[in-house]
């Protein structure tokens, strides 16, 4: 189960309620990755989804988890 104060934060960073089981998978795929990594990660992607026009659903998804990865880190207070 997945406490409300994280819920409350991925949906907020996601702009909807997203799944437990979408939450747990990108929390694991991101764990042992430094918070500062995927902060880097995200800017790369989100610059390639520009210059694809925002057309790449592979980027879109991988954006998608690292935001709640981040999301989630956000509210356990982790920034390594």
């Amino acid at each position: 189960m997945i406490p409300k104060k994280v819920r409350d934060a991925v949906a907020e960073a996601m702009g909807y309620e997203v799944p437990a089981e979408r939450v747990a998978e990108a929390v694991s795929a991101h764990a042992p990755t430094p918070t500062g990594r995927l902060r880097q990660a995200l800017a790369r992607l989100e610059r390639r989804s520009r210059a694809a026009g925002g057309r790449s659903v592979e980027l879109a998804e991988e954006n998608d988890s690292l935001r709640i990865a981040l999301a989630v880190r956000r509210v356990a207070g982790r920034a390594d």
